[in-house]
């Protein structure tokens, strides 16, 4: 049976729809929590898929595992073996594969679009995507293509949404969040008594017209990556 590692960055931010999916297709599921790991290993997972996080990229000094990270990275890339970056997962990806990761004009919270670009458009990662993708946002920070990569997806106040590079894959954007994950997202932001701001009130609402699609779009996604980017390894 092939496994799907999930690497998990912090408690409230895991696989969501995309365990679901993965788990409905038969895959074994493995979790690294790794902040509960002394050393890093991606060793007998078929497809790593690592998650988002609170924490930038660069916040190693306060997490000394995203350096950790980083180095396990860069052995998965020099390898060929499938992985895929999810927001704090893809800017792991672009560092280490020679890219940046910087703070972004502006932060993007909340329910966007974002749109194929023509290489996104004809990569069999997006197959049965529309053209223009409602995907929900939760970061600060952005990257950059990294060196041979292709930009597969775009945004208008983040540009870099989505990039390949060989048999890695990275996301800027969330289909895997529904509004359950977002109010553990939220609770952890929360400050003093005040569980929600205005802003997470308006996102909330906004998964009733939307979950279903994310959570439609997040099992295609699951299948792509099963039907072609790990038979292309």
């Amino acid at each position: 049976m092939r496994k799907v590692l999930f690497v998990k960055h912090e408690e409230t931010e895991g696989p969501g729809f995309l365990e679901d999916a993965f788990r409905e297709s038969g895959w074994n599921i493995g979790l690294l929590e790794v902040w509960k790991e002394r050393r890093l290993s991606f060793e007998g997972a078929d497809v790593v898929v690592s998650l988002g996080g609170p924490m930038s990229a660069h916040d190693d000094c306060s997490y000394p595992f995203i350096s950790e990270e980083i180095c396990a990275v860069q052995e998965r890339l020099d390898s060929g073996r499938p992985i895929v970056g999810i927001c704090l997962g893809a800017q792991l990806l672009s560092l280490a594969g020679g890219g940046l990761v910087s703070r972004g004009i502006a932060a993007e919270k909340g329910h966007y679009e974002v749109a194929l670009t023509r290489a996104g458009l004809s990569d069999p990662l997006f197959r049965g995507f529309p053209a223009t993708v409602p995907v929900f946002q939760w970061h600060n920070d952005v990257f950059t293509v990294p060196p041979g990569g292709e930009r597969l997806a775009e945004g208008v106040a983040c540009l870099n949404q989505a990039f390949r590079l060989g048999n890695a894959v990275g996301i800027q954007f969330h289909l895997e969040i529904g509004q359950a994950e977002f109010e553990k997202m939220a609770a952890r932001e929360a400050t003093g008594n005040r569980m929600y701001s205005v802003r997470d009130i308006g996102v909330l609402s906004g998964f009733a017209g939307r979950e279903m699609q994310y959570r439609l779009l997040c099992s295609r996604l699951a299948r792509n990556v099963t039907d072609f980017l790990c038979a292309a390894y």
